[in-house]
């Protein structure tokens, strides 16, 4: 028996979601800011059933805080998770890079450059919007190249949180360049095929990245004090 594939359009609620999870991450919507289905639905130019469904959906995600008896709200992170996503990255990030080590380590040396390239690119032209993307792409070719399915699905369950993080932490420009320098140092311990000195780097860079989410919450908490 044949069956011919079907080309469904994609729903409201699905772009709802996807537009949201886009604002979540690139700032548009603010960590702990309350939303509304109404208000939402009024921005985005359709009801309220798909804009409660999306945000449904980006609430098995963690990136909303849904309570009844309050408003919906965008996720506030606090210190305490941010040094549990850390952890996570680093277990997670360290066992998918010794795997790929293990394999062809030459493919993996090639994906990597390729992305640092543009990587480089992006920030010489100053588009930090791409260069967040390419950050994260740099750090998905690793786990592409662990190897292990299960790694990347427990990486996805903390992606998007990682992508809205990394958008506030990169507003420093001294950030962003400590970044790119540390990407580049990676990959070249893979073309010399220093495993070791690669899981202490990436573990360093993961602790770094953490420390620059937590001084980019200081530095918003000292700015909601002025104003209050």
């Amino acid at each position: 028996m044949k069956l011919d594939r079907l080309n469904r359009p994609e729903s409201l609620t699905e772009m709802a979601y996807r537009e949201l999870r886009a604002a979540i991450v690139d700032g548009r919507l603010k960590l702990g800011d309350q939303v509304s289905e109404l208000r939402l639905s009024q921005m985005l130019g359709i009801s309220k059933t798909p804009v409660r469904e999306a945000l449904l959906a980006l609430k098995r995600e963690g990136l909303v805080v849904i309570d009844p008896q309050r408003a919906t709200s965008i996720f506030h992170i606090d210190e305490t998770e941010i040094e549990s996503i850390r952890a996570f990255r680093e277990l997670l990030e360290e066992q998918a890079a010794r795997n790929a080590f293990a394999g062809d380590k030459v493919a993996f040396a090639r994906s990597i450059g390729a992305v640092l390239e543009k990587m480089n690119a992006a920030l010489q032209s100053g588009d930090r919007t791409e260069y967040r993307l390419l950050d994260a792409e740099f750090h998905d070719v690793i786990l592409s190249y662990g190897n292990n399915p299960y790694l990347t699905a427990a990486y996805n369950l903390i992606a998007t949180k990682i992508g809205a993080l990394r958008t506030r932490a990169q507003d420093f420009d001294n950030v962003v360049n400590n970044s790119l320098k540390t990407h580049a140092r990676l990959h070249g311990l893979i073309e010399s095929g220093d495993v070791e000195q690669f899981c202490k780097l990436l573990r360093l860079h993961i602790d770094n990245t953490g420390n620059d989410y937590l001084k980019w919450m200081t530095s918003q908490n000292a700015e909601a004090a002025e104003i209050s």
